[in-house]
């Protein structure tokens, strides 16, 4: 599932809003506009969002008719909500609570 999940977001890229380039730290957040789409920032910020333990996946989605870039943990609580930033490049951040994710058995 995470595969599909991070595959759905590369998939979704191609949006018109333009974001830095620069990484930012967790519970940092960066609003400079440049060219890069949500699909570079999720290519670039997936892998460090991935190592913070309890985070299962990320990908594209939508708010109020913009991009977004989605947080999926296995359970929320405060130390999870400090790691990931509230915005990346520019993009609003959300966290959705999925529970685990892996394969059915």
């Amino acid at each position: 599932m995470t595969v599909l999940v991070c595959a759905a977001a590369l998939a979704l890229g191609g949006c018109s809003e333009r974001v830095s380039k620069e990484a930012v730290p967790a519970g940092k957040d960066s609003t400079r506009v440049t060219t890069s789409s949500i699909t570079d920032v999720l290519a670039r910020h997936t892998p460090r969002l991935m190592a913070i333990p309890g985070v299962v996946g990320t990908a594209q989605g939508e708010e109020n008719g913009r991009p977004c870039v989605m947080v999926y943990v296995k359970q929320s609580g405060e130390a999870i909500e400090r790691a990931i930033p509230s915005s990346l490049e520019g993009f609003p951040v959300r966290i959705q609570v999925s529970g685990p994710i892996g394969p059915h058995r």
